[in-house]
């Protein structure tokens, strides 16, 4: 496996990566002040996060539909628990993104042979 699939397998988009960080730590300091009555809203929030997080996937980091539903779901789970957990597992799959844009899939040469 090289890295241009390791990225496009494993990385998350930076903005997706940016918002989760974002959206999760909101959530987690409205959690912790209400002492987890808020944690339903947090699990709408989150559920609405993970469909931007699957339209950002999709349509700016290319994924296909299957991929891009998997990350999504994943990062919409981890935004919902009620920690700061995720900035744990969004640093280095951000990290895997941007290697992903740096070094992007390229197509494999082909050697043809004229007789």
């Amino acid at each position: 496996m090289n890295l241009a699939s390791f990225t496009q397998k494993y990385g998350i988009h930076p903005l997706t990566a940016m918002g989760m960080f974002a959206v999760d730590s909101m959530l987690f300091v409205g959690e912790g002040l209400s002492g987890g009555v808020t944690w339903p809203l947090s699990v709408a929030v989150a559920a609405v996060f993970g469909c931007a997080a699957f339209l950002i996937q999709r349509s700016l980091s290319r994924d296909d539909d299957q991929s891009a539903l998997g990350k999504a779901v994943l990062l919409a789970l981890l935004t919902a628990i009620p920690t700061a957990l995720p900035a744990a597992v969004m640093l280095p799959s951000a990290a895997l993104g941007v290697a992903g844009m740096l070094f992007p899939k390229q197509k494999p040469i082909t050697v043809t042979t004229v007789e």
